[in-house]
């Protein structure tokens, strides 16, 4: 059902199954929440009461939810840190961190095409199936399943720009590139080793779902108290 499709919605728990090759947006839809203000008191009065028994001042909240009550929570943590500052309450400072919903990362890997084994998986060669539905540098299409999965075409034709079949592919009968010069060499070119002296960015914590802000290592997690709003 999903192969002529160039986009999946999923609405709620029904289906949260991935997808390789298309991109995937999920509703949860929106739960109207009365309760807040009483639920934001009931929350400070905890935390006062263990603060107390510690003989401490300061509380962190990590803030994490069911998505249906996403819209609600930015307010919850305002109604905390209001009730909890002067003049309201003296004594007791509380700091709320709130979870979020984690970022599209892997829409760039998508394959345009949704051809028949049309494409490299990876989409790392360059390789297309028409002129329409681009991988990578333009190629004619020599029939509908052209390239296969495990593919990776070369140029094999140093004299015209023609499309040709690689012969050294995986797949005799897949596309080749356009032939210029340029491409073959760039395909002959070895490549630049990785600078050492990049950084890599530290990975977010995912609890429950959501992404936790960067400065919540695992080792400062356990300093944490859990809020969790959501169905039981």
């Amino acid at each position: 059902m999903h192969l002529n499709a160039n986009i999946l919605i999923h609405f709620g728990h029904a289906c949260l199954s991935h997808a390789e090759k298309l991109p995937v947006l999920y509703s949860f839809g929106l739960s109207h929440w009365k309760d807040l203000e009483y639920c934001a008191a009931q929350v400070l009065k905890e935390c006062r009461h263990s603060c107390h028994e510690k003989e401490e001042e300061e509380e962190n909240i990590l803030l994490l939810y069911q998505v249906k009550y996403y819209h609600a929570m930015q307010a919850l943590a305002e109604e905390l840190r209001k009730k909890s500052s002067p003049p309201n309450y003296a004594g007791l400072s509380l700091h709320v961190e709130i979870g979020k919903i984690p970022p599209c990362t892997a829409v760039k890997n998508v394959l345009p095409s949704m051809q028949a084994s049309c494409c490299n998986n990876n989409n790392s060669t360059t390789t297309s199936c028409s002129e329409q539905s681009k991988c990578g540098e333009e190629a004619t299409s020599k029939s509908v399943s052209c390239c296969a999965s495990n593919s990776t075409a070369v140029p094999v034709s140093k004299e015209t720009n023609t499309d040709t079949c690689s012969s050294s592919s995986s797949s005799p009968s897949c596309c080749g590139v356009k032939s210029t010069s340029a491409t073959l060499n760039s395909s002959s070119s070895p490549s630049k080793p990785a600078s050492s002296s990049t950084s890599i960015p530290p990975t977010p914590i995912i609890l429950g779902g959501l992404e936790l802000p960067k400065h919540i290592t695992k080792q400062s997690l356990s300093t944490y108290k859990l809020l969790y709003i959501g169905d039981p």
